[in-house]
């Protein structure tokens, strides 16, 4: 019986030691599992999170490159720059880029339209440079001199140097037609005394 009960003691040990060693054996895999899963879920939160700042960078060049045409279009912006709006919320550069453009909602002139402008404003101002210095008071002899002398004059062609008006005048015109805006501006803005009044 003494054999019997140490025999069977050894047993019970053999097959405790065994179901420990399996036991830690799974502890080990399912520790493994848990951190293959981990990285997993840690990859898919990376990857969900990389799809919405993706979605959002995509909503943001939709609604700006819609901007950017109905700006080129010269037509009043105001659904575009609230889609912008909607696209960049949360955004710091964007939300003050758009309180910036919501001031000009209503469009800005094409180049096109400048230049035609250029051509009416240009007419007016030759003319008011024309008036004798004596009569820019408001004289009216001196003002139907200026009108008829501003239809036998010829006005130069391509930018020319000087300070009168009509040199100020050409270059301008020359970088209106360039499409270099600024460059135009900075002309007529030399002018001085009626033609700039104008």
């Amino acid at each position: 019986d003494k054999k019997v009960a140490e025999t069977i003691a050894q047993k019970v040990h053999e097959v405790q030691a065994a179901t420990e060693k399996d036991q830690a054996g799974r502890i080990r895999e399912l520790n493994d599992v848990r951190v293959q899963l981990k990285a997993v879920n840690d990859l898919l939160g990376a990857t969900s999170n990389y799809e919405a700042f993706s979605h959002k960078v995509h909503k943001v060049s939709v609604a700006a490159l819609a901007l950017t045409n109905r700006i080129e279009a010269a037509a009043p912006l105001h659904s575009e720059i609230n889609a912008l709006r909607t696209a960049g919320k949360g955004d710091e550069l964007i939300e003050a880029a758009v309180t910036t453009l919501a001031k000009f909602g209503d469009g800005a002139p094409s180049v096109a339209q400048l230049q035609d402008r250029f051509k009416v404003v240009q007419k007016a101002a030759r003319q008011a440079a024309l008036v004798p210095e004596s009569s820019q008071g408001g004289g009216m002899v001196g003002h139907l001199f200026a009108n008829a002398l501003h239809f036998l004059l010829i006005p130069p062609g391509g930018p020319i140097q000087g300070t009168d008006a009509e040199a100020v005048f050409s270059r301008a015109e020359y970088a209106l037609r360039g499409g270099d805006i600024e460059s135009a501006v900075a002309e007529v803005d030399k002018l001085t005394g009626l033609p700039h009044d104008v």
